[in-house]
């Protein structure tokens, strides 16, 4: 698929995702620049500007030049102006192309989104682990962050509703960790360190509900 198209769809999905951004581009300020390039931290790297035709770099990539690192772009101009030059960018190998006669206008999207999909995917696998490690060094907070942010991106992913409901049963907080036991069991019925973690969650409960009653 050509480059261009998929630096097209990655920039309409980022300014998708910052609704406050002005619908005339010409009257943005720094500060949305900052907000969309915060949007594609993680896809920016991803994309092979070297291999996008130079007409889309002038029409597409230019006018979005804000969001990217100065040197890229330096980079990008001098492969066409003096494009023996030695650069200082990272260079990604091409992506695979299919003839262009397979490839319908559906098609491109479908693997734009898959594209998009995987990274998503890759980040809210970050966020995951980065919840387990701030739980085991007793960062709680930080770790319900990270677990919740990376919820939002895979509601129905049983390992990280594992994990925050352990990071909630630590904290003492039980309702919320039986929530996400529960949730993670009907996705995983028959996790053996979710059942566990639910197993021990419950008879801290019901210790707690006996000292009250003495």
């Amino acid at each position: 698929m050509d480059e261009g198209k998929i630096w097209d769809y990655t920039i309409k999905w980022g300014i998708a995702q910052n609704t406050s951004l002005p619908p005339n581009r010409d009257r943005w300020s720094d500060e949305h620049f900052s907000a969309l390039k915060s949007s594609h931290q993680d896809y920016l790297p991803l994309i092979r500007y070297f291999q996008i035709p130079g007409e889309d770099v002038f029409n597409k990539v230019k006018p979005y030049q804000k969001i990217l690192d100065p040197n890229l772009w330096d980079d990008t101009m001098l492969k066409f102006m003096a494009p023996n030059s030695p650069i200082t960018s990272c260079i990604l190998l091409p992506r695979v192309n299919l003839p262009s006669t397979l490839l319908s206008r559906d098609s491109n999207i479908s693997i734009v989104d898959n594209y998009l999909s995987e990274i998503e995917s890759n980040k809210a696998s970050e966020l995951r682990k980065n919840g387990d490690s701030y739980r085991k060094i007793g960062k709680y907070k930080e770790s319900i962050t990270d677990l919740t942010k990376s919820l939002e991106i895979e509601p129905n992913n049983a390992s990280a509703l594992s994990c925050r409901g352990t990071t909630y049963r630590m904290m003492g907080r039980y309702n919320e960790s039986l929530a996400d036991f529960n949730k993670s069991l009907e996705i995983e019925p028959n996790h053996a360190n979710t059942l566990s973690y639910r197993g021990a969650t419950y008879r801290m409960m019901a210790n707690i509900t006996s000292h009250l009653q003495i």
